[in-house]
């Protein structure tokens, strides 16, 4: 049963995960949903007060989603600067790192976390900034 939640549950809920922008709050209800997937398939109910590594466990240690769509956005964003210069998302992407034209300020109602924030929080650890992952990538 694992099995088919890896191949028919989880693809369809991580579909376009790589380009989300990651808060908390849906990281957490991510998580959640993944671990109650996994709860239902292995019949073990909260009553029993079981531990969610202790499910993770049983079902085979599959990686946890966060770190699957960390795993996808990486992958992503390895993939954009080496397409070809003219394309949309290539020029915009590097016009976004390399800094926006002064005097452009963001729309009124635009959410405040961006990708390009998520995915600068993802290379912090790794002691990278954007500039300097997109020429070695």
């Amino acid at each position: 049963m694992v099995q088919l939640y890896r191949t028919y549950i989880q693809p369809v809920l991580l579909y376009g995960s790589e380009t989300w922008a990651l808060t908390r709050a849906l990281l957490d209800k991510v998580d959640a949903f993944d671990n109650i997937c996994l709860r239902c398939i292995l019949r073990i109910v909260y009553v029993d007060h079981v531990a969610n590594a202790t499910v993770r466990f049983r079902a085979g240690s599959l990686p946890q989603l966060p770190q699957l769509i960390q795993r996808r956005r990486l992958r992503l964003f390895g993939h954009v600067p080496r397409m070809d210069a003219l394309l949309d998302i290539s020029r915009a992407l590097k016009t976004s790192i390399r800094g926006l034209p002064t005097g452009w300020k963001r729309p009124p109602g635009r959410p405040r976390h961006t990708w390009l924030r998520t995915l600068g929080a993802v290379l912090q650890p790794h002691n990278l900034g954007l500039n300097s992952a997109w020429k070695y990538a």
